[in-house]
Protein backbone atom coordinates (compact mmCIF):
# COMPACT_ATOMS: atom_id res chain seq x y z
CA UNK A 1 0.00 0.00 0.00
CA UNK A 2 1.10 3.67 -0.91
CA UNK A 3 1.52 5.92 1.89
CA UNK A 4 1.95 8.92 -0.45
CA UNK A 5 -1.35 8.37 -1.71
CA UNK A 6 -3.18 8.97 1.54
CA UNK A 7 -0.71 11.60 2.15
CA UNK A 8 -1.57 13.98 -0.47
CA UNK A 9 -5.68 12.80 0.35
CA UNK A 10 -5.22 14.29 3.36
CA UNK A 11 -2.87 17.39 2.18
CA UNK A 12 -6.09 18.11 -0.37
CA UNK A 13 -8.87 18.04 2.39
CA UNK A 14 -7.02 20.37 4.65
CA UNK A 15 -6.37 23.16 1.22
CA UNK A 16 -10.25 23.24 1.38
CA UNK A 17 -10.06 25.32 4.40
CA UNK A 18 -9.57 28.57 3.17
CA UNK A 19 -12.19 28.05 0.47
CA UNK A 20 -14.96 27.58 2.95
CA UNK A 21 -13.37 30.46 5.13
CA UNK A 22 -13.88 32.75 1.95
CA UNK A 23 -17.21 31.55 1.01
CA UNK A 24 -18.50 31.86 4.54
CA UNK A 25 -17.06 35.41 4.91
CA UNK A 26 -19.04 36.18 2.01
CA UNK A 27 -22.35 34.89 2.30
CA UNK A 28 -22.17 36.07 6.12
CA UNK A 29 -20.37 38.97 6.49
CA UNK A 30 -18.98 40.67 3.09
CA UNK A 31 -22.82 40.74 2.21
CA UNK A 32 -23.32 42.84 5.22
CA UNK A 33 -20.81 45.67 3.78
CA UNK A 34 -21.90 45.03 0.23
CA UNK A 35 -25.31 45.79 1.27
CA UNK A 36 -23.50 49.10 3.07
CA UNK A 37 -22.10 49.76 0.08
CA UNK A 38 -25.05 50.00 -2.08
CA UNK A 39 -26.88 52.04 0.99
CA UNK A 40 -23.74 54.42 -0.01
CA UNK A 41 -24.48 54.66 -3.43
CA UNK A 42 -28.29 55.36 -2.86
CA UNK A 43 -27.26 57.80 -0.71
CA UNK A 44 -23.83 59.72 -2.62
CA UNK A 45 -25.13 59.18 -6.19
CA UNK A 46 -29.07 59.42 -5.91
CA UNK A 47 -29.05 61.79 -2.85
CA UNK A 48 -31.83 59.78 -1.09
CA UNK A 49 -30.85 59.85 2.78
CA UNK A 50 -31.75 55.97 3.97
CA UNK A 51 -31.34 55.50 7.86
CA UNK A 52 -32.78 52.99 10.20
CA UNK A 53 -35.19 50.87 8.54
CA UNK A 54 -34.47 52.25 5.01
CA UNK A 55 -30.70 50.85 4.73
CA UNK A 56 -31.92 47.88 7.01
CA UNK A 57 -33.81 46.71 4.10
CA UNK A 58 -31.63 47.08 1.69
CA UNK A 59 -29.00 45.42 3.49
CA UNK A 60 -31.56 42.81 4.32
CA UNK A 61 -32.63 42.49 0.43
CA UNK A 62 -28.80 41.47 0.14
CA UNK A 63 -28.89 38.65 2.40
CA UNK A 64 -32.55 37.58 0.95
CA UNK A 65 -30.78 37.56 -2.76
CA UNK A 66 -27.56 36.23 -1.53
CA UNK A 67 -29.71 32.88 -0.65
CA UNK A 68 -32.14 32.68 -3.42
CA UNK A 69 -28.60 32.93 -5.59
CA UNK A 70 -26.85 30.33 -3.32
CA UNK A 71 -29.28 28.13 -3.81
CA UNK A 72 -30.03 28.44 -7.59
CA UNK A 73 -26.12 27.96 -8.18
CA UNK A 74 -26.41 24.75 -6.32
CA UNK A 75 -29.18 23.66 -8.32
CA UNK A 76 -27.62 24.52 -11.60
CA UNK A 77 -24.46 22.55 -10.33
CA UNK A 78 -22.07 25.85 -10.88
CA UNK A 79 -20.54 25.01 -7.91
CA UNK A 80 -19.76 22.11 -9.44
CA UNK A 81 -17.41 23.60 -12.33
CA UNK A 82 -14.12 24.75 -12.37
CA UNK A 83 -13.69 28.03 -10.99
CA UNK A 84 -12.46 29.99 -13.85
CA UNK A 85 -13.28 33.41 -14.85
CA UNK A 86 -14.75 31.26 -17.94
CA UNK A 87 -16.93 29.77 -16.25
CA UNK A 88 -18.33 32.47 -14.52
CA UNK A 89 -19.24 35.24 -16.88
CA UNK A 90 -22.51 32.63 -16.99
CA UNK A 91 -23.61 32.64 -13.45
CA UNK A 92 -22.49 35.85 -12.41
CA UNK A 93 -24.70 36.90 -15.46
CA UNK A 94 -27.93 35.22 -14.33
CA UNK A 95 -27.31 36.38 -10.56
CA UNK A 96 -26.74 40.19 -11.28
CA UNK A 97 -30.00 40.26 -13.38
CA UNK A 98 -31.86 37.73 -10.43
CA UNK A 99 -30.17 40.35 -7.77
CA UNK A 100 -31.60 43.58 -9.27
CA UNK A 101 -35.27 41.70 -9.33
CA UNK A 102 -34.97 40.37 -6.17
CA UNK A 103 -33.57 43.12 -4.49
CA UNK A 104 -35.99 45.70 -6.14
CA UNK A 105 -38.39 45.44 -3.75
CA UNK A 106 -36.18 46.06 -0.97
CA UNK A 107 -35.22 49.54 -2.59
CA UNK A 108 -38.37 50.04 -3.48
CA UNK A 109 -39.86 49.85 -0.16
CA UNK A 110 -36.67 51.69 1.54
CA UNK A 111 -36.95 54.55 -0.76
CA UNK A 112 -40.29 55.13 -0.92
CA UNK A 113 -40.03 55.78 2.96
CA UNK A 114 -37.91 58.82 2.49
CA UNK A 115 -39.23 59.67 -1.41
CA UNK A 116 -43.08 58.68 -1.37
CA UNK A 117 -43.31 59.60 -5.04
CA UNK A 118 -40.25 58.00 -6.55
CA UNK A 119 -41.43 55.66 -9.92
CA UNK A 120 -40.98 52.26 -10.26
CA UNK A 121 -38.16 53.38 -13.46
CA UNK A 122 -36.39 55.51 -11.41
CA UNK A 123 -36.19 52.70 -8.54
CA UNK A 124 -35.39 50.10 -11.30
CA UNK A 125 -31.99 52.82 -12.25
CA UNK A 126 -31.02 52.79 -8.81
CA UNK A 127 -31.36 49.25 -8.10
CA UNK A 128 -29.71 48.32 -11.43
CA UNK A 129 -26.57 51.46 -10.52
CA UNK A 130 -26.36 49.79 -7.11
CA UNK A 131 -26.00 46.11 -8.42
CA UNK A 132 -23.04 47.23 -10.70
CA UNK A 133 -21.19 48.86 -7.65
CA UNK A 134 -21.83 45.37 -5.44
CA UNK A 135 -20.85 43.44 -8.56
CA UNK A 136 -17.99 45.06 -9.14
CA UNK A 137 -16.34 44.52 -5.72
CA UNK A 138 -17.28 40.98 -5.55
CA UNK A 139 -15.86 40.27 -8.51
CA UNK A 140 -12.57 41.89 -6.92
CA UNK A 141 -13.13 40.55 -3.84
CA UNK A 142 -12.84 37.29 -5.75
CA UNK A 143 -10.07 38.08 -7.68
CA UNK A 144 -7.65 39.21 -4.63
CA UNK A 145 -8.64 36.08 -2.46
CA UNK A 146 -8.72 33.13 -5.34
CA UNK A 147 -5.11 32.00 -7.10
CA UNK A 148 -7.61 29.82 -9.62
CA UNK A 149 -9.17 32.59 -10.85
CA UNK A 150 -7.80 32.81 -14.31
CA UNK A 151 -6.74 29.65 -16.38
Amino acid sequence: MNKNKYISQFVLLDAGGPLLFILGFHLFIGNFFIGLAEVIVVVKVFGIELKGLGAFLIILGNYVSMFVGYILVAQLHFIDKPDTFRTMIGPLSIMFVLSIFIEWVFFYYAIKRVVPNITIKKTTIITSVSQVVSYLLMVGYYFATNTNIIK
